[in-house]
């Protein structure tokens, strides 16, 4: 039954191409290509009438007619098809024998008759394999012998009307066999012979006696496998459309007693496949429908409408509601360029499909309302979109960073659903003699599109920058010689429109400064895209590649552009099914010669780099390149490129070409990929595209050199300080003393800030005032009226010891930890300016107006100080010295007396600072060693009732033997109350987890893939560099064991790799708890004294990723309160007690109303959470809109509010709740451009 079963495939395949996959059940093609199954079908009412239009020319049937051969018997196997027995009755036909029909395909012929039929004649010859055994009456049994050959003609004729026919109540179109007319011509009764006796002599004299059996038998197994073939399989009603009014019967789908056709795609698109932000699912449908058409000659052709839509599983919460676009009451008319058998462009064609605007929008807002446009792109993806780049052209990025290059990431935000018109398509050469889009063939259009711009600083990424463009991106298609469709970036100038920028505050440069860096921000977001966007391939038929014709706009009745074209033709794969399949053209009489590949060559002819300053206004980097190609065959190449692995440019004949692009400003190393082909030979493009590689390093001029007073200190993070802080310094009398010659550069630095020349540097905030300070100090060098404004201690001493406490334009408050007791907040936080450890006390019901007094815990150089009197600070040290105080925390003991446990980065160590009593100086000891790894990272302190600290911790960097490396968390206990150094201390790691070797590895060494296949980043180790490579490796690659391969460099800051993060030790009645997150599963977990097991308390399954930033308290009944972020920028909350946890909550989701509009914010950096009675309360920070907020856990749920959010401000880090009989301040980090110190420590009342 199979094989008749092929023999009514290859009847069906004759006259309609979706055979391919509706002869393998009628399914329709749902159920491949990616695409999951919509249950229930997809919605009958969200379908639009002819939004695609296709066309099977008569060069289609004629290729099929001349191909034909192969085709069949590419489908039929060469012993035979089985033929069934026939029991029972007067006449028996192969009872108890197994018959064959051998089948010798000689013919096929396709004859449209219109309106509605197509009438396929197959002519083949028959042969039975072996001879039937018959029974005839009153003669018995006989051989019976089929042989078409014997007599007359050879062959016979199987013909079978073909019907296509649209339903007008479903609309769907229906390719039914007319079983009843199906004829078999030219089989007579000389091509049978009976065998076998007298009477079955007498039997083939009287043969009409079983001939006619013979022939019915024959075409009732014809028939048998044509009913229904088209029909749509099920195996429960939910595979059915709701069109089905009966539903699922015999695994069909019914209405009205007959079976459904599916003929196209239908089903469900997981955009998480294909675009990591999308966070729904389109359900997409293009199926024959609307109308069909069987023309006459000379057209002898079939026009098929399709009936098309697409629509969002969920709407994403990124994607702000939307209408869909407007579907027609109508069906669209058919237009000429779908009824015809040549493309525009007068060639003839096999395929042809036009994809309508109104399909294109569909598809555009199906896609938007998934979420399939909410992009996220950042360093991981693009190396070139870093702060080391970037702030080049955004210098007061370095302010944020402290001179560490660090991710970048750019979150797109549509604000509407794209559109799409079209266009003719056509190029022009520009005034520098470049090859580009004149009118592009298709317009993608995105109105206020945001693009929202995160750094990472401060252990979380905050939006520094939102960008709201008009988008209109010029596109072009051509072809690839694998027959892939390659969209093409046309000139990207005017692309964009109507720039806004907002939510700028963090920096210093203005609005519209930073709206003339989008030309070349814009194609490093295309290029990330330029994957998902880029090529895709035609699918294949019966395997037979479709092939582009000509891709081109088509007009509508009313001669707009309305349709996209697509004219296709039909050739064999490279390993086509059969290997003597030819392939000919459309109109062609005579096989294509294949065409062999080009080999492209490129070299860089020359590079001009303007300087940084140059860049910032504006000016190109132009790279020159020097193309060459060869081929086999004769005649003129052409080249294409793409920038770092963007979009693919229009070709360009020129062997020299000067590249002038946008994105080529950004600093750092770029890529361009270039290929060659004979001039419009597609299918000659090179495969292999040549690369060249460049680093674009702009020389620092006399402004930026200005710009930049800071220079690395002993920390990368920390800048030397080349100006007095309090900008009162004094040199010596009748002379430019050391703070005179300071006084100089702070008076030029100072002008030069009010000029607008010079950036407000991190480590020299100037002010008006300052520059009047710094004029005092060079005139008479030895005046301080300037001075006189400024607030000084009591502690100074004009004629002796320096103030022993900070400048009031320091930058402290990073880092901190604040604890409050008896009426008074403690706070120990990071000097930035100097990379110090400083304390500070202050009452509680002062805080809110109080100007801070920090004081030095440690960071101090050794030795004498260097400046003395009461304009001095810092103990008149001006110099830095190790850099100490990040990841700070504070605990009392029960004396009151305060400990800090911090990191010293400059030693990689973990410090412990105890002040014995007030006013003495604190005691410094070291609780990790050198040697350990680097530690410190995510300090948490605990005192017992003893007052003997434990210290949680992130120990990295630390070194195996195989070269390989790993984090772990520390937990560590003192000995005694005071400890006064390492050995003091008893350290257990609870969990360790592998990390990748980049920048950890010696010098001389280099950072390799274990794996070079898999390149995982998990899975590396330092390895001995050598030298014995030839030719020379790449820049990103290392000579190992005389092999080039590829290394890691030195990754920008970014969340940390590994175990132990935002660790959260706390003491419980039991005991204590320490709840940390792991980076590298994705886990939120916990471990307890006294055995220190740690158990996973969400995530760590592989399909989710929680616990960024981490807040959690243990309440009186030992329940663990726990908030959490999660990769969705979500704010988490969880209860865990005897082992058990609670559902997981989400305690803020993000969503915001802007201006009445939905906006998708990351929330929940720095969490603390704290309980106001038995209720959890959390405070954090939105890094989106750069606010403070607070969120309750109430018997309904949570809700959530801003508890401090300024325009010019931004708020929310290191936030700390302290509280004092019952009432709360929330201590928070504020960065202020318009402050004298970059960020500072502001409180505000819960």
């Amino acid at each position: 039954m199979r094989a008749w079963f092929r023999l009514g495939s290859i009847l069906s395949i004759c006259v309609f191409l979706f055979a391919a996959c509706s002869g393998s059940g009628g399914g329709g093609c749902g159920s491949g290509g990616g695409l999951g199954k919509i249950k229930g079908g997809f919605p009958v009412d969200k379908r639009a009438d002819s939004a695609v239009q296709l066309r099977l020319t008569k060069g289609l049937f004629d290729f099929i007619e001349a191909n034909a051969k192969v085709l069949i018997e590419a489908l039929l196997p060469p012993t035979g098809i089985p033929f069934p027995s026939q029991c029972g009755g007067s006449t028996e036909i192969c009872c108890g024998q197994m018959c064959k029909i051998v089948f010798g395909f000689q013919q096929l012929k396709i004859d449209p008759a219109p309106p509605s039929t197509l009438r396929v004649t197959i002519r083949t010859k028959l042969k039975a394999d072996p001879d039937f055994k018959v029974k005839i009456p009153v003669v018995g049994k006989c051989d019976l012998r089929l042989d078409t050959t014997r007599k007359g003609k050879p062959d016979i004729g199987l013909v079978l009307p073909v019907l296509a026919r649209t339903n007008g109540e479903t609309k769907l179109a229906n390719i039914d066999f007319d079983t009843g007319a199906l004829d078999i011509q030219d089989l007579d009764k000389d091509d049978v012979d009976i065998r076998g006796g007298i009477g079955c002599d007498i039997a083939d004299f009287l043969k009409d006696l079983v001939f006619g059996t013979l022939k019915d038998q024959i075409k009732k197994q014809l028939a048998g496998p044509l009913t229904g073939v088209f029909c749509q399989k099920c195996m429960t009603k939910d595979d059915c459309s709701s069109l089905a009014d009966q539903g699922c019967m015999s695994n069909k789908c019914m209405r009205k007693g007959a079976c459904m056709q599916f003929l196209g795609i239908e089903g469900r698109m997981d955009l998480s496949s294909l675009v990591p932000s999308g966070s729904g699912g389109m359900d997409i449908y293009a199926t024959a429908g609307s109308y069909t058409d069987v023309e006459a000659a000379p057209a002898s052709g079939l026009s098929m409408g399709m009936l098309g839509g697409a629509v969002s599983t969920a709407r994403s919460p990124c994607a702000p509601l939307r209408p869909a676009p407007s579907r027609p009451a109508g069906s669209l008319a058919k237009t000429p360029a779908f009824a015809g058998n040549t493309a525009p462009n007068g060639k003839p064609y096999h395929v042809g499909a036009g994809l309508s605007t109104l399909e294109l929008d569909l598809l555009g807002h199906g896609f938007y309302e998934s979420g399939g446009l909410c992009l996220s792109i950042g360093t991981e993806q693009v190396e070139l979109l870093s702060t080391a780049t970037l702030g080049v052209l955004i210098p007061s990025l370095s302010d944020l960073t402290r001179g560490v290059p660090s991710a970048l990431k750019i979150a797109v935000r549509p604000q509407y659903a794209p559109t799409f018109s079209l266009g003719k398509g056509t190029f022009k050469t520009d005034g520098m003699g470049k090859r580009t889009i004149d009118e592009p063939l298709l317009h993608l259009k995105a109105k206020d599109l945001a693009l929202d711009f995160y750094v990472y600083i401060d252990e979380r990424p905050v939006r520094f920058m939102r960008q709201t463009i008009d988008l209109d991106v010029p596109l072009a298609l051509d072809v690839d010689a694998a027959g892939k469709i390659i969209p093409m970036l046309g000139d990207l100038t005017m692309g964009f429109s109507n720039v806004r920028v907002s939510d700028s505050a963090l920096l210093k440069e203005s609005p519209a400064t930073l709206a003339g860096l989008l030309p070349g921000l814009l194609p490093l977001v295309l290029g990330a895209v330029g994957p998902t966007l880029g090529e895709f391939e035609l699918p294949d038929l019966m395997g037979m590649k479709l092939e582009p014709v000509q891709i081109t706009a088509t007009p509508d009745k009313n001669m707009k552009l309305e349709y996209l074209g697509l004219f296709l033709g039909i050739k064999p794969k490279m390993m086509p099914l059969v290997p003597e399949l030819m392939s000919v053209e459309p109109g062609a009489t005579q096989p294509v010669v294949p065409t062999t590949l080009s080999e492209t060559t490129a070299e860089l002819a020359g590079l001009e780099v303007p300087t940084s300053s140059a860049l910032r206004r504006g000016e190109a980097v132009r790279v020159s390149l020097r193309l060459g190609a060869q081929n086999a065959q004769s005649g003129r190449h052409e080249w294409q490129y793409r920038i770092d692995g963007g979009l693919w440019q229009p070709f360009d004949d020129r062997p020299t070409v000067t590249l002038y692009d946008a994105v080529l400003r950004l600093p750092g190393k770029h890529n361009i990929d270039v290929r060659a082909r004979l001039e419009g030979v597609y299918d000659s493009l090179d495969a292999t595209p040549a690369r060249v590689s460049f680093t674009v390093a702009p020389a620092l001029d006399v402004e930026s050199k200005t710009a930049t007073n800071a220079t690395p200190a002993t920390s990368p993070e920390r800048a030397e300080l080349d100006v007095p802080k309090s900008g009162c310094s004094m040199g010596a009398p009748g002379g430019l003393g050391r703070s005179g010659r300071m006084g100089v550069a702070a008076l030029v630095a100072g002008l030069l800030t009010l000029l607008g020349l010079s950036r407000r540097g991190r480590a020299s905030r100037f002010t008006l005032f300052s520059l009047f300070a710094a004029a005092g100090a060079v005139i008479g060098g030895g005046s301080n009226l300037a001075c006189q404004g400024n607030k000084v201690g009591d502690n100074g001493d004009k004629d002796g010891a320096a103030n022993p406490f900070y400048s009031t334009i320091d930058e402290i408050g990073r880092y901190q930890s604040a604890v409050a007791r008896d009426g008074k907040i403690y706070i120990a936080a990071y000097d930035s300016n100097y990379g110090d450890l400083a304390y500070t006390e202050v009452g509680f019901e002062d805080a809110q107006t109080a100007k801070l007094e920090w004081y030095p815990v440690d960071g101090l150089p050794s030795g004498e100080p260097m400046s003395k009197g009461k304009d001095a600070y810092r103990g008149g040290y001006d110099d830095p010295a190790d850099d100490v105080g990040r990841f700070a925390s504070l605990a009392l003991t029960s004396k009151g007396r305060p400990l800090v446990a911090y990191q010293d980065v400059t030693n990689g160590t973990v410090k412990l600072a105890s002040r014995p009593d007030q006013g003495k100086p604190w005691q410094i000891s070291t609780i990790s060693a050198t040697t350990d790894g680097k530690a410190g990272f995510f300090n948490s302190l605990i005192l017992d009732d003893a007052d003997v600290p434990t210290v949680a911790y992130m120990l990295t960097a630390i070194r195996k033997d195989d070269g390989k490396f790993a984090s772990q968390l520390i937990l560590a206990k003192a000995g005694a109350a005071d400890p006064t150094g390492a050995e003091g201390w008893q350290k257990n790691a609870l969990e360790e987890q592998a990390i990748s070797c980049a920048g950890l590895c010696d010098m001389g060494e280099a950072c390799v893939y274990i794996d070079p296949m898999k390149k995982d980043k998990a899975a590396t180790q330092c390895k001995k560099i050598e030298t014995g490579c030839m030719p020379g490796c790449k820049n990103t690659q290392a000579c190992i064991a005389s092999k080039c391969v590829d290394a890691l460099g030195t990754p920008p800051s970014s969340k940390p790799e590994g175990t132990g993060l935002y660790a959260r030790l706390i003491r419980t009645p039991s005991g204590a708890v320490v709840v940390f997150h792991n980076n590298a599963t994705g886990a939120v977990k916990m471990a307890a004294a006294p055995d220190w097991k740690v158990v996973t308390l969400d995530g760590g399954d592989g399909k989710v990723h929680v616990g960024d930033y981490i807040g959690a308290a243990v309440a009186t009944d030992g329940t663990l309160h726990v908030a959490y972020g999660d990769k969705d920028g979500r704010l988490l909350y969880r209860a865990w007690k005897d082992g058990m946890g609670t559902k997981v909550e989400i305690a803020d989701s993000g969503l915001r109303d802007v201006g009445g509009v939905q906006d998708v914010h990351l929330v929940g950096a720095g969490v603390q959470l704290f309980l106001d009675g038995d209720q959890p309360v959390v405070v954090y920070q939105d890094q989106t809109a750069n606010s403070l907020e607070v969120a309750r856990r109430g018997m309904t749920g949570w809700t959530q509010q801003t508890l401090s959010m300024t325009p010019d401000k931004s708020r929310g880090y290191y936030p700390q709740a302290v509280n004092n009989a019952g009432r709360f301040l929330i201590a928070d980090v504020v960065y202020d451009r318009m402050a004298d110190a970059l960020s500072g420590i502001a409180f505000s009342p819960l």
